[in-house]
């Protein structure tokens, strides 16, 4: 229980923290800087070039060497870790940005904005792959579930979201998770369980639920006959299709 060390990161708020894959560094963004610090010492390390609008979050790529960056202009700048260099500018919204989530294989970004969407991105073009709208007040986090297939997403009303990042489609209605807005999602290191936060006070950690589970559970009730029946002969039902 012992405090390590302290520093002070800037002389606005610092809105994330997170460790790097190895543990050996913390990323922090405050509202115009980015900087990863030494976990063992404290001691500042780099300072991203970061010269855009005010910071709202920043998010580490699986393997620690991207760095996505997001901000009030609307804005997801992604920067590489290790040469503190911008590599990509993705011109998400024209509204404020409040997170960004990679996705498992460090291919795609998720963006929650202000304007009630959560977008998914390619990140080696830049773009825009898919939009999923209904966050009441504004899409706050979002994340990814291990399977690569589920987003997890929250917003000001505090409803739980979540979507087949496949197909686009919902996997559920809207959950009412907290009274009053929820602002973070923290992901189990399982991959499939993962924690929320609200303006409520209280924190909920919500059991594993995933396209692979659903399609486990329907499985033996919607057979071939009733895919047929329901979907037709040519549309499939592409996230459990391609579950082992």
């Amino acid at each position: 229980g012992a405090l390590r060390w302290s520093v002070y990161a800037e002389s606005g708020a610092v809105w994330s923290v997170e460790f790097t894959p190895d543990g050996r560094e913390l990323v922090t963004a405050s509202d115009s800087r980015v900087a990863l610090w030494a976990a063992e010492t404290g001691a500042v390390q780099r300072v991203l070039p970061y010269d855009g609008g005010q910071i709202t979050r920043a998010r580490l790529s699986p393997d620690g060497s991207r760095v996505a960056v997001t901000s009030v202009d609307g804005k997801v700048r992604l920067f590489d870790a290790a040469q503190t260099e911008l590599v990509k500018e993705i011109e998400a919204d024209n509204n404020a940005l409040w997170s960004v989530a990679f996705s498992p294989d460090g291919r795609r970004l998720a963006t929650a904005s202000s304007d009630e969407v959560v977008a998914l991105w390619d990140i080696d073009t830049g773009k825009q792959l898919a939009a999923f709208a209904g966050h009441s007040g504004g899409a706050t986090d979002v994340a990814w579930l291990g399977d690569g297939v589920t987003l997890v997403a929250i917003d000001r009303s505090g409803n739980l979201h979540l979507w087949d990042a496949s197909s686009g489609r919902r996997l559920t209605e809207p959950w009412p998770a907290h009274k009053g807005a929820s602002w973070r999602i923290a992901l189990h290191p399982d991959g499939k369980r993962f924690g929320t936060s609200g303006d409520d006070g209280h924190v909920k950690l919500w059991d594993e639920l995933s396209v692979l589970r659903a399609c486990e559970i329907g499985r033996p009730a919607f057979d071939e006959t009733r895919r047929q029946q329901y979907l037709g002969n040519t549309e499939r039902s592409v996230a459990c299709d391609q579950q082992p």
